[in-house]
């Protein structure tokens, strides 16, 4: 029998509206976290709803998760679901600067709300349990 636990939450992520020529949101995006445990280590994997990230934006989000969750950064994988109406890694208009920037509090948030619902799934009998 393993110790194994699982946590998910999310973060929305959608941007105002006046960044990247949008006028409507008919969606909100997100950041997507899952927070795995096993013997006292953690890693975390989290997808952003993003045309890309780069490891400049994705950084500070993990210094600061790391702060917030003491998962250490190295055990923190964060992605883009590569969708073309959102906005893009590397972005360095002055808009985009400050979106990445409010991003990383946003990412570190998913983090630690998946953290706190760790526990062990359910996984037995075709029973489900929602994270």
């Amino acid at each position: 029998m393993t110790d194994l636990k699982a946590g998910a939450g999310r973060s929305v992520i959608t941007p105002t509206i006046g960044g990247w020529a949008h006028r409507d949101v008919h969606d909100d995006l997100y950041a997507k976290a899952l927070v795995l445990e096993e013997g006292g280590v953690g890693v975390a994997i989290v997808l952003c709803d993003l045309g890309s990230v780069t490891k400049a934006d994705t950084e500070p989000a993990k210094e600061l998760a790391e702060a917030i969750t003491g998962i250490p950064k190295e055990h923190i994988l964060i992605a883009a679901t590569h969708t073309h109406y959102t906005p893009w890694g590397g972005d360095r208009s002055e808009h985009g600067r400050a979106y990445f920037q409010w991003l990383a509090g946003r990412i570190a948030d998913a983090v630690k709300l998946a953290q706190n619902r760790v526990q062990p799934p359910l996984l037995d009998e075709g029973r489900q349990r929602r994270l």
